[in-house]
């Protein structure tokens, strides 16, 4: 739910969303990066 909301407000096109998000999920690395740097995102605000 996270990851969705940090991308709507980076205003992307929700099939952007939808496509990077499967792109992404099979990847542990790539989410756990993507995860950290939402956490920032969400705690500097």
């Amino acid at each position: 739910a996270e990851y969705f909301l940090f991308m709507k407000d980076m205003k992307m096109d929700k099939q952007e969303v939808k496509r990077e998000y499967k792109e992404q999920e099979g990847n542990p690395e790539i989410k756990s990066k993507r995860r950290e740097r939402i956490r920032k995102f969400f705690l500097s605000n």
